[in-house]
């Protein structure tokens, strides 16, 4: 997980960086707040802890329950270079401990059988995401986005396996990472509906390479790629007082997984290669 963090303190200072290095004009202004979102989550790694990346995997018999709700929160900030171009960015991150699940599977092979139940006390989610767009008129505009995501998550599995006579109970540590990365295109809509207030749409396609890894009594490593779409619309209001806006609405996004060649785990062994995230969404912006 630690290099994970620096990739993420790397792109921040990046991004930092890219923003002060762009000449500024007069139309130049940085705003700068929290984001909040609270979010439900049906993740891809659930095949993993349903034991479908194993031999023994048996949809009709596994079982899966996840505490699937949590607030996420982080900073976000954008700069508008000119009337027309803008960089945007955020990293947003869940509250610690905030999801957890558990998973139950049988154990089949030739000459013995058992029980696995796979527990993750801990699931952590990361967002980076990085915006330039470009203002078609004042209501439409168009972007391209740099995205990552980080799913870390640890926990233990208390396995049972019968090998002819003998009973081996086995309880090993398990902790698993599947970061992402790439890059996406979508279209804006910022549209007027009373003085200070607006309806905000965006809409984008991104695609995310990545890796999963599984450290747990049987190691696996499976590269990926990634692509969906997502979507957000909120209220924004803009408060003269505190040189504020405050926006209020929802968000979506939904991802397919694809096995890249040499992965360990065989994506025909899964009962669905989709990962869902959906939720409310909060955020004040201050301009300066």
């Amino acid at each position: 997980m630690r290099s994970s963090a620096w990739f993420f303190v790397r792109a921040a200072l990046i991004g930092v960086i890219l923003i002060y290095a762009v000449p500024q004009s007069r139309a130049a202004s940085f705003s700068v707040g929290p984001v909040v979102w609270y979010s439900w989550w049906r993740p891809f790694f659930e095949n993993y802890l349903r034991g479908h990346d194993l031999d023994a995997g048996n949809s009709v018999r596994s079982s899966f329950a996840m505490k699937d709700s949590a607030f996420h929160y982080g900073p976000y900030a954008s700069y508008s270079i000119s009337d027309r171009w803008s960089v945007a960015g955020g990293f947003i991150f869940s509250i610690q401990r905030g999801y957890h699940a558990s998973g139950q599977y049988p154990l089949v092979g030739p000459g013995y059988f058992g029980y696995a139940g796979h527990r993750a006390r801990q699931v952590d989610r990361y967002d980076l995401d990085a915006t330039a767009s470009y203002a078609l008129n004042k209501i439409f505009s168009v972007c391209i986005r740099a995205k990552s995501q980080v799913h870390n998550y640890s926990g233990a599995e208390n396995i049972l396996i019968r090998y002819g006579a003998v009973l081996l109970p086995l309880q090993p540590a398990v902790a698993a990472i599947c970061w992402s990365a790439g890059a996406g295109f979508g279209a804006g809509m910022n549209l007027p509906l009373a003085d200070n207030l607006s309806l905000v749409c965006n809409l984008s396609a991104v695609c995310l390479p990545g890796k999963n890894e599984n450290n747990g009594i049987v190691r696996t490593r499976d590269p990926f790629v990634s692509y969906g779409g997502e979507g957000d619309i909120s209220l924004a209001y803009y408060f003269q007082r505190i040189n504020g806006t405050i926006s209020i609405g929802g968000r979506y996004q939904i991802l397919r997984y694809s096995f890249l060649p040499g992965a360990d785990a065989d994506m025909g062994k899964f009962d669905s290669p989709f990962d869902h995230f959906y939720g409310i969404t909060v955020s004040a912006l201050f301009l300066f």
